[in-house]
């Protein structure tokens, strides 16, 4: 590695011919998504919180919040995408690209689960949720990059305090109570 550390890679993939250390690297990129993704359902789902003991209740438990975070990310996504039309080359705006908050919105949609999936007319209620959930959008801050595409900014802190400045807002006037 360039720090001078070395990387072991455990595999058990051996055909040395056909894949090579690049092929590696790549293929880690392409599941980095799924990494995120298994981070969301420990954390934010919590789908290892069960509510009972029994091989039922944790299967069950399981599965419908599989089904509740897939269907979480069918409604992101249709949202990002009408977020990102209303949002690109928008002069208007802040910031140039906005995201969705999906840590809010699984919160929101959880709670509106029941009635989505019990719903007469479940595309009206599917609209809703995705109406709903671009009320959550919160900007892409992108931090200046050197020549190597690294960020300029190498510390935590550092980000964290250019992040608060970007997003700070200018202090409200008090509201009198008593006048």
């Amino acid at each position: 590695m360039s720090n001078g550390f070395r990387e072991y890679l455990i595999t058990s993939i051996l055909d040395k011919e056909n894949f090579g250390i690049e092929d590696f690297n790549d293929i880690y990129n392409l599941r980095w998504n799924e990494e995120i993704y298994f981070d969301f359902q420990k954390n934010i789902m919590e789908i290892e919180n069960f509510t009972g003991k029994s091989l039922e209740t944790i299967k069950q438990d399981y599965y419908s919040m599989v089904l509740v975070g897939n269907l979480h990310s069918l409604i992101i996504a249709d949202a990002q995408e009408e977020v990102d039309k209303e949002t690109r080359n928008n002069g208007k705006l802040k910031y140039e690209q906005y995201k969705i908050n999906k840590s809010v919105t699984f919160g929101i949609m959880k709670e509106q689960i029941y009635d989505l999936l019990t719903a007469r007319n479940w595309k009206k209620q599917y609209k809703l949720l995705v109406r709903e959930s671009k009320k959550y959008k919160i900007p892409v801050i992108k931090f200046p990059k050197n020549k190597k595409g690294k960020s300029k900014i190498s510390n935590y802190s550092e980000k964290r305090d250019l992040s608060l400045k970007l997003t700070a807002l200018p202090p409200a006037e008090p509201i009198p109570f008593f006048q």
